[in-house]
């Protein structure tokens, strides 16, 4: 989680977005009290040891020039190296709200076989199905999507599972403002 917060704000500071109101926030006490100006000020900082956090930081930039994260699967889209100062770092905490892997499923939500074939009956809805956010691999943040996906596709299944027609049911569905 500490090369996360170290990475999320190099990849700012490096142009993809630094704005007044991210530097704004970096004026919250724990993201204050977590910015430094090199390696060892920031292990300092957060309580770690400075050779392990720099050991991590030369793996993950290694693996950026690669092109290839071999540790975590991470995409080459999302790797972006930790060079310049300042650093940042701030204390996160995580919790599981939905996945992004899944079972593969067709457009009718029929669940796939190995050879992209539906399986008859057995339809698949919510967390359970894949691809919903266009991979299956390292997660990208996505917060507040999984109830609405798993009532709107439970739907859908069940419809199809019942032998009904998605298109007619959803046009015949009352929407009220």
């Amino acid at each position: 989680m500490i090369l996360a917060m170290i990475k999320f704000f190099q990849l700012l500071k490096n142009g993809a977005g630094w704005n007044k109101d991210v530097e704004k926030a970096t004026q919250d006490q724990h993201i204050k009290d977590g910015k430094a100006n090199s390696l060892d000020e920031l292990a300092q900082k957060m309580g770690i040891p400075a050779e392990g956090l720099k050991k991590t930081v030369a793996r993950y930039n290694e693996l950026c020039e690669k092109g290839v994260d071999e540790d975590f699967g991470k995409r080459k889209v999302l790797m972006t190296p930790i060079l310049k100062a300042p650093f940042y770092a701030g204390k996160l905490s995580s919790s599981l709200l939905a996945m992004s892997g899944g079972l593969h499923t067709d457009p009718s939500l029929l669940v796939l076989d190995v050879n992209d074939k539906p399986i008859e009956g057995l339809y698949v809805c919510g967390a359970a199905a894949g691809e919903y956010f266009g991979s299956d691999d390292y997660p990208t943040i996505c917060p507040g999507m999984n109830h609405g996906r798993c009532l709107t596709f439970g739907r859908l299944a069940g419809i199809m599972a019942a032998g009904g027609d998605i298109d007619k049911s959803v046009k015949s569905m009352q929407f009220e403002a």
